[in-house]
């Protein structure tokens, strides 16, 4: 390898750029030295460069190595890379990492989430989609792909994956609220009346029961195509509708629940006052109120569906947890213009443990010194719920109207 000399510096064609400065020339000249130093000094890389380009680089993928954009665009620009890493070239991003590093403007799947976490298969001349790998990262999106995620090179489209996924509920047979003495009390429970309710006085206790929960994926847009990305439905349900006899009481997930009656409950229905929006429980994922509308479910049910709503942070979206926020900001309004009812309560101190899928001193359902009072200080998602036909003590966990007591007694 031939490095310039002082001559050769000076007699240099820069491309029609001004003269180089003496500091400049001595900085080159200097460089020169000590590349020539290398190549009197280093041994060969493997067996051709006559100078140690892992000493300033790194191995490839090594901490000082370039970057695939040293080679290739890196996302690269072209299909639909940019809809999942969107992203100038970038120096950063390595082969096989599953890392998701979404901006609240953008996505930014790292490539090992699509592609081959094993760095052999780079470079060995085949472009390969790997969507499922045992041994994928416990904590990734790859990891909660099935088996069965595949890329069918002839329609160009994913399945079975969950970024493009929502998720189904099925219950056993929810049996009434348990009473005492006919079922004996936990240690710590309380007693409403005869009724055996937690700690805190919230919730009803029940016999065993199950619920279980799988994944609905459906087809994405073939790639290099954007599809029409118009409606959350195009992943998953807006908001997860479940019925009964799949589910009974509504157990599992408190969207919207429809029962024997074809009438539908829960956040969605919201007591005939407005539906939930999603802003007030997902807030570092949507801001927007976003519209309602009544359509049609299964069995022809009256339903309600939310209108689409933009994404204020991607980063929260699609990231493997479903994240609960509570919009402390502008807090919950209870409207309804024919019960002339426009109240809107603060969730300043309202909590969420996801360990426990528990809801704490949410103003919607607590709220002990208000103009309308309500007792249930802790929620736990997905509990069960019937309407007073079929379970007053369970429609009146909130209000108190007289199923249940506000306040319950310590166990005899």
């Amino acid at each position: 390898m031939a490095h310039a000399n002082k001559k050769d510096l000076d007699s240099c064609d820069f491309g029609g750029r001004r003269p180089l400065l003496l500091a400049e020339r001595h900085a080159l000249l200097l460089l020169s030295l000590l590349l020539a130093l290398c190549v009197s000094t280093a041994p060969a890389f493997a067996g051709s460069t006559p100078c140690d380009c892992g000493t300033c680089h790194g191995d490839f993928h090594g901490p000082n190595w370039d970057g695939c954009s040293g080679c290739h665009d890196s996302p690269p620009q072209t299909g639909s890379h940019l809809t999942h890493y969107n992203s100038p070239p970038l120096m950063s991003v390595r082969y096989g990492d599953t890392a998701v590093s979404s901006t609240a403007d953008a996505y930014k799947f790292g490539c090992g989430n699509c592609h081959p976490l094993d760095k052999t298969k780079h470079r060995d001349g085949t472009v390969e989609v790997e969507l499922y790998d045992v041994l994928a990262p416990s904590d990734s999106l790859k990891a909660k792909n099935p088996a069965s995620a595949a890329y069918d090179t002839g329609t160009k489209t994913c399945s079975d994956i969950y970024c493009h996924s929502g998720y189904t509920v099925t219950s056993s047979v929810v049996g009434l609220p348990l009473t005492y003495p006919a079922s004996p009390i936990p240690p710590g429970y309380t007693l409403n009346g005869s009724y055996i309710m937690d700690p805190t006085c919230s919730n009803l206790t029940y016999a065993p029961y199950t619920v279980d929960y799988s994944r609905d994926y459906t087809a994405t847009p073939a790639w290099g195509t954007s599809g029409t990305f118009t409606t959350c439905t195009e992943c998953h349900a807006f908001p997860l509708t479940t019925y009964y006899p799949d589910v009974f009481a509504g157990v599992g997930d408190s969207h919207q629940w429809v029962d024997d009656n074809g009438w539908n409950w829960r956040h969605a229905y919201n007591m005939s006052f407005d539906p939930v929006p999603c802003r007030t429980c997902h807030n570092t994922t949507v801001t927007e109120t976003g519209a309602t509308h009544w359509t049609t479910g299964q069995g022809g049910a009256s339903i309600i569906a939310y209108d689409p709503v933009p994404l204020a942070n991607r980063a929260m979206h699609v990231n493997g947890n479903p994240d609960v926020a509570f919009d402390v900001a502008n807090g919950f309004r209870y409207y309804n213009q024919w019960w002339r009812v426009d109240r809107t309560y603060s969730l300043a101190g309202a909590s969420y443990d996801p360990a426990t899928k528990t809801c704490s001193d949410v103003s919607c359902h607590y709220n002990p010194g208000g103009p309308i009072t309500m007792w249930q200080k802790e929620v736990k998602w997905g509990g069960p719920w019937r309407d007073e036909h079929e379970s007053g003590q369970e429609c009146d966990l909130c209000h108190r109207y007289g199923y249940l007591s506000e306040t319950c007694q310590p166990a005899p």
